[in-house]
């Protein structure tokens, strides 16, 4: 009986995290070939708030979120290597991911780019809240919730570590094999920083970092 219900709770967990990765994998659909930026700002907050609604719905998201998100005493440093990784990520991303690019032909693989926001303060929103809800949103979900869920399964930390940055990764597909790769290093760094520091705060002011240098 025990058996049972265990199988009944760990199917449920599954189908919960396919369904929670769905609307991050699926949304650049929904972008491309669109130029128009409130419409592609619409989306994307979308996916954002429905990521949030189900982390604070669903019970086993919303456990692995507050724990997840707790700061440890000892790590009163963290922001240093916070702002390591985003060095080593953003230097990863001028030198060898420009490599990536020419080799792969970024620019025929790209099925879409992001659209130029020209109003000042739409620009600025973006760069502050905007940025900081991307970052949270998918740390939570690669970092947080994907890697306590699939470690029940395979407990290597390695071997975690390289299927949330697959994740992470593919939520980036439609910048084509270049980004993917680019970001699935980048992704192992926030992972790594995560297992090194048990919060998720570290990884997100890094990934907050990383996207305001690339967007500024």
């Amino acid at each position: 009986m025990n058996g049972k219900i265990d199988t009944k709770h760990r199917l449920g967990e599954l189908f919960w995290l396919v369904i929670l990765l769905l609307p991050n994998l699926v949304n650049d659909l929904f972008l491309l070939g669109v130029g128009d930026l409130v419409y592609w700002l619409g989306v994307d907050y979308t996916t954002r708030l429905i990521t949030f609604s189900l982390v604070l719905t669903v019970p086993i998201f919303r456990q692995i979120s507050v724990s997840s998100l707790t700061m440890h005493g000892s790590n009163r440093n963290w922001w240093l290597g916070a702002v390591f990784v985003a060095a080593i990520a953003l230097l990863f991303d001028y030198t060898i991911s420009h490599w990536l690019y020419i080799y792969f032909g970024a620019k025929d693989a790209v099925m879409f780019s992001f659209p130029q926001v020209h109003l000042p303060w739409l620009k600025m929103f973006d760069l502050t809240i905007g940025i900081a809800i991307v970052a949270i949103s998918e740390e939570i979900v690669c970092r947080g919730i994907f890697k306590h869920i699939f470690e029940k399964y395979v407990p290597n930390q390695m071997v975690v570590a390289i299927a949330s940055s697959m994740v992470f990764s593919a939520f980036h597909w439609s910048h084509g094999p270049a980004a993917m790769l680019s970001t699935f290093f980048i992704g192992t760094l926030l992972m790594a920083l995560y297992q090194k520091t048990k919060s998720l705060w570290p990884p997100i002011v890094a990934h907050y970092i990383i996207n305001f240098i690339y967007f500024f």
